[in-house]
């Protein structure tokens, strides 16, 4: 299902705002928080790579 462009630009603005509210409510020091997002970013990237490509069997 595609969405309307304005729709993903609302989506996008919401997300971006709210990441400024979520910034202040972390406790972390700065080297935990990157490592956490970059396991997070890592795991995102494995699972669509695995799921959404063509196997060349």
């Amino acid at each position: 299902m595609k969405l309307p462009a304005i729709v993903q630009l609302h989506i996008i603005v919401f997300i971006w705002g709210f990441t400024g509210v979520i910034g202040k409510l972390i406790s972390l020091d700065a080297i935990p928080l990157v490592w956490g997002r970059t396991l997070v970013a890592a795991l995102i990237l494995f699972f669509y790579v695995t799921l959404f490509t063509k196997k060349n069997c």
